[in-house]
C-alpha cells in the first residue's frame, strides 16, 4: 500500500514527464489561507535540484517566494523569466537555479486547498501547459482526499481495536496494562518515544510506570535503564513535566477494576 507522499510524488513525476519539467512540488494550504504545509516533491527535484527538507513543515505564506503568487492572485501563474522577477526571494543554499516555473492553485468551495508547481522546462510555459497541470493538480487533490479518508478509517478501526483489547485486560497487572497502552499509543501515533507516568494528588510528583527505555534514555527522561519506576518531581523534569504543567490531560481507561490506572497520565512524543 502506498503512502500519500508516494502517490503525490508519482503524480508529480507524471506531470513532469508530460510537460518536460524536472522540478515539481505539491503543497497544502491550511484553512486559514495563510499557512503552507510542505508535502511532496518530484523524484527529479529531490535528485537533481535540492534536498527539499521539511516535509510536513508549516510556515506563513508571507515568507514564501514567488511560487505562491498563484495564491495571492488566485489563478495559475507563469514565470518564464524567473531571474528578472523583482520580488523573488532567492533559493536555499545548494538549490539549483530556477529558470522558469508554472504554479497552479487547487480550489474547493472558493478556498485554495493546495498548489502544484513545475519548473525549468527548456522552453516557455504556455496556456496548454496550464490546462494540463490544472487538470492533473485537481485529480491529485481528489486522490489526496480519498487517501486521507482511507487512512482516517484505518486509524479509527485500530483505535477501537485497542480500546476493545484494553477492556478485556481485566486480569492483567498494572504494569502489563501500562506497557500495552504505551506501545499502542506509540504505534498509533507513529512515534518513537513512549512512557506512562502517574501523578500524585497534588500534581507535584510523577511516578514512571512504563517507558521505552532506549529512546527515553537518549533524551534524558530516564537515567538508570535498569528501572523505569522513578519518581521525579513535576518541576524537576523537562519534557513531560512541561507538558503536564501546560496542558494536563487525564485519560480514563476502560478498566473498572483499576482506579489508579484510570487516573493515569499518558504522555508521548513523536520524533
Amino acid at each position: 500500500m502506498h503512502s500519500l507522499e508516494e502517490l503525490l510524488q508519482k503524480t508529480l513525476d507524471e506531470v513532469g514527464a508530460l510537460t518536460n519539467s524536472p522540478i515539481g512540488f505539491y503543497h497544502f494550504i491550511e484553512s486559514d489561507q495563510k499557512t503552507i504545509s510542505l508535502q511532496a516533491w518530484s523524484t527529479r527535484t529531490l535528485e537533481e535540484f535540492c534536498k527539499a527538507e521539511g516535509k510536513g513543515l508549516h510556515y506563513p505564506i508571507s515568507r514564501a517566494g514567488v511560487w505562491v503568487d498563484c495564491v495571492h492572485q488566485r489563478r495559475p501563474v507563469i514565470h518564464n523569466d524567473y531571474s528578472t522577477l523583482s520580488h523573488r526571494k532567492g533559493m536555499p543554499e545548494g538549490h539549483a537555479p530556477v529558470i522558469r516555473e508554472l504554479v497552479v492553485p487547487i480550489m474547493r468551495s472558493d478556498r485554495i486547498v493546495a498548489i502544484l508547481g513545475i519548473g525549468n522546462k527548456l522552453d516557455n510555459y504556455t496556456e496548454q501547459d496550464v490546462e494540463v497541470v490544472s487538470y492533473l493538480a485537481d485529480v491529485a487533490w481528489e486522490i489526496t482526499m480519498r487517501k486521507q479518508a482511507e487512512d482516517a478509517r484505518r486509524l479509527n478501526e485500530s483505535r477501537l481495536e485497542t480500546l476493545l483489547q484494553l477492556n478485556q485486560m481485566t486480569d492483567a497487572t498494572l504494569r502489563e496494562i501500562s506497557e500495552f497502552a504505551m506501545e499502542e499509543a506509540v504505534r498509533l501515533t507513529q512515534s518513537t518515544i513512549g512512557y506512562v507516568a502517574f501523578m500524585n494528588e497534588d500534581e507535584t510528583v510523577l511516578t514512571m510506570h512504563a517507558c521505552r527505555v532506549p529512546p527515553c534514555k537518549s533524551v534524558g527522561l530516564i537515567t538508570n535503564p535498569s528501572t523505569t519506576r522513578s519518581r521525579p518531581p513535576v518541576f524537576g523534569v523537562r519534557l513531560f513535566g512541561n507538558a503536564v504543567q501546560s496542558s494536563p490531560t487525564i485519560t480514563g481507561l476502560p478498566t473498572p477494576s483499576n482506579e489508579g490506572l484510570r487516573k493515569a497520565m499518558w504522555r508521548y512524543r513523536g520524533t
